[in-house]
């Protein structure tokens, strides 16, 4: 597995558009690999990005691959004097160890299911997601995910009792356009620690992602030394 780095330079027109536009941000990261036969390339290729948090000087784009990509940018899309780099991680996942404590980063897509109902009000099979909007409710969503991907948030001892620790912030919602449908996905950023439970399901997810939304920035759970 592979992670890379790129350092976009904000006065490129393709990154003001790729910026505006995450399906077309998707689609320049996929550009940098082979199509594959099944139709569904990034998650045949585990293709998973984030933009991460302003702040930075200069926007940051992290992309996880199976694969190493070949990055064949627009002229003048990393800013000047930087270069894509992808280095490989698989020694990294094969050494997060049950019991440890890490800090992570998750730009996710909280959300829930609701029922949806014909015109003659029988249920339909398929149901409508809405976004999560309350911190509450975007913590208990973040709970359920660490139980089912083999952690649990690290708590920390408060003179009024334990308290997670996690910081939770809205990001800017991620607009696209994908042929003549316009979509917009709100995300939340995690940040925090997370103690681990089952080594072999946390490094599924962090292979696979975590929730809905990869093809808009959403799932990539990156992990780092505890403190």
């Amino acid at each position: 597995m592979y992670l890379s780095r790129l350092t976009l330079n904000p006065r490129s027109r393709d990154v003001r558009r790729d910026l505006a536009d995450f399906y077309q941000l998707h689609r320049t990261i996929m550009s940098a690999f082979a199509s594959t036969a099944d139709g569904d390339a990034r998650r045949s290729l585990g293709v998973l990005f984030r933009v991460e948090p302003e702040g930075a000087p200069l926007p940051v784009v992290l992309v996880q691959s199976y694969e190493e990509p070949r990055w064949g940018l627009p002229l003048g899309y990393l800013a000047r004097g930087t270069e894509a780099k992808s280095k490989p991680i698989g020694e990294l996942l094969d050494a997060i160890t049950a019991g440890r404590t890490y800090r992570f980063r998750l730009l996710a897509n909280p959300t829930r299911k609701i029922a949806r109902f014909d015109t003659t009000g029988v249920r339909m099979r398929q149901g409508t997601r809405v976004d999560l909007r309350r911190d509450a409710d975007r913590l208990e969503w973040l709970k359920r995910k660490g139980n089912q991907h083999g952690f649990q948030l690290a708590q920390l001892t408060l003179d009024a009792g334990d308290a997670v620790d996690v910081l939770i912030r809205s990001s800017p919602r991620q607009t696209g356009r994908k042929d003549d449908t316009r979509i917009t996905v709100a995300g939340t950023l995690f940040d925090g620690r997370l103690v681990v439970q089952d080594t072999d399901r946390i490094r599924d997810a962090i292979a696979q992602g975590i929730g809905p939304g990869k093809t808009f920035g959403f799932g990539l759970l990156s992990l780092g030394p505890g403190r």
